[in-house]
């Protein structure tokens, strides 16, 4: 695709704990107008954001080249370990669509994480490279 377009939807990034009170975690927005912030939740209730900003155009753009580069919308709605119980979830959505990156508890996702000889490799690198630049640019944003 020769042209991108900017931010069509809400890019949301979950990154939830399974345990003992439920599930806890973060929720990582960025509104199509680049307004953006993270807050806490446990279960279905959602603190007040405790980080926000803007992200500039050319911040946008970035975001929506890495979305259709990294073929977001092929991503299987959920892949990774075959963990049952207290997992770690992280999970990436854009308007209806959803995939969720399943991790073993306490897990980090990283791409030393699952070997290249893992059929899911590629998909956990398209994945984090969308991970990975969100949290580039509200990093990058805090200190504009």
């Amino acid at each position: 695709m020769a042209r991108h377009a900017m931010l069509q939807d809400t890019i949301v990034v979950r990154d939830a704990q399974e345990g003992f009170v439920g599930v806890t975690g973060e929720l990582w927005s960025i509104a199509p107008s680049g307004k953006w912030q993270i807050a806490r939740f446990v279960n279905d209730k959602t603190d007040l954001p405790y980080r926000q900003g803007r992200l500039a155009p050319e911040q946008l753009l970035a975001l929506t080249r890495v979305l259709q580069s990294q073929s977001f919308a092929e991503l299987p709605d959920s892949f990774g370990r075959d963990v049952k119980v207290n997992r770690h979830l992280i999970t990436i959505s854009v308007g209806k669509k959803r995939s969720t990156l399943v991790l073993n508890a306490g897990e980090l996702a990283t791409r030393k994480s699952v070997s290249e000889a893992d059929a899911q490799a590629k998909l956990w690198c398209r994945f984090l490279s969308i991970i990975d630049t969100v949290q580039s640019l509200l990093k990058d944003s805090d200190k504009q």
